[in-house]
């Protein structure tokens, strides 16, 4: 018969069908990536070519996988088949067009120009990318943008809060300036978990257009939590008391964490947390300024997911 388009590997006591990517997804890739590796040991190019289509087409938009270690694995992979295979010179066209309404793009590779820049194609129809008579290895990525309103409750690994704050710290109420925005999560582990934190995590914090986030901020930020104001309602022997108390619990329990690492990215604060509580919200805040003035805001995401298992997350709009 005919030989196979794909050719991966899976549990067979899995779901057959997964809404998202998983945990059971980064298996699948582990698993093919292992398998490619003997393939390419046992010098079968032929068995090999379905398994690279699979790996190929399952990389995530930018280039990774699912997980750290599935995307170590395939990329290993795929890399130990390059360096197998014979070279191609590139010299390939590579067009973009919709269904019926024609041409939208063409790109010209070459060994001096392999990488072709981006393009916006709103999806009013079908695209189709396609290649001439042409020599080399292609990849194309396609993401598909939208816009939706969602709740922290879309999964309930962690609850979500975000605070837009004016200059002063303060709670912004509508139609007053933004200063600040204040990100928290908690983490809400399941019925088998014990009461404890996360893993190392990730907070994503989409910023609306036409503002930036502050980097002296988060350079030197550290982790807030939040407690309830016992002081509005103590005596001044009380609060005094309470205020040494409260210096002495953060140097012996280091309430002062740092962020581990972050980076400003297309309109997104990527914050590396070693641990999101369970007893208790962790707040992220730094200072925002305006570049220029937008009519129409559209929601701005802020999702939180643990950093080895990212189909463990939450979603939120601002």
């Amino acid at each position: 018969g005919d030989p196979p388009i794909y050719r991966f590997w899976k549990d067979a006591f899995k779901a057959q069908e997964q809404p998202a990517p998983s945990s059971v997804t980064a298996q699948m890739v582990e698993t093919t990536a292992y398998a490619l590796l003997t393939t390419l040991l046992r010098g079968d190019g032929d068995y090999a070519k379905p398994i690279i289509k699979w790996l190929s087409e399952e990389q995530r938009y930018g280039g990774g996988f699912y997980s750290t270690q599935d995307t170590i694995n395939a990329l290993e992979a795929l890399t130990e088949y390059s360096l197998l295979v014979k070279r191609l010179r590139l010299d390939m066209d590579v067009k973009v067009s919709y269904k019926n309404g024609g041409a939208l793009n063409l790109f010209k590779l070459t060994e001096d120009n392999f990488v072709g820049r981006t393009m916006t194609a709103p999806l009013q129809d079908d695209l189709y990318v396609s290649t001439g008579s042409s020599t080399g290895i292609a990849t194309v990525n396609v993401r598909t943008v939208y816009n939706t309103i969602g709740t922290s409750e879309e999964s309930c690994n962690f609850e979500l809060k975000i605070v837009p704050k004016r200059d002063d710290g303060r709670i912004r109420r509508e139609g007053e300036p933004l200063g600040r925005l204040e990100a928290c999560a908690k983490y809400r582990p399941s019925a088998r978990e014990p009461r404890s934190g996360s893993a190392h995590a990730v907070m994503d914090i989409g910023l609306v257009s036409g503002v930036e986030a502050n980097p002296e901020d988060l350079s030197t930020a550290s982790i807030q939590e939040w407690f309830f104001p016992y002081w509005l309602y103590m005596t001044e022997l009380q609060y005094l008391l309470f205020f040494i108390f409260f210096c002495a619990l953060q140097l012996a329990s280091g309430v002062d964490q740092l962020i581990a690492d972050y980076e400003i990215k297309d309109g997104h604060v990527l914050v590396q947390i070693d641990s999101v509580p369970a007893h208790k919200f962790l707040c992220v805040g730094f200072r925002i300024s305006q570049l220029f003035q937008v009519g129409m805001l559209n929601p701005a995401t802020f999702t939180v997911y643990e950093y080895h298992a990212p189909g463990m997350c939450s979603s939120s709009s601002h």
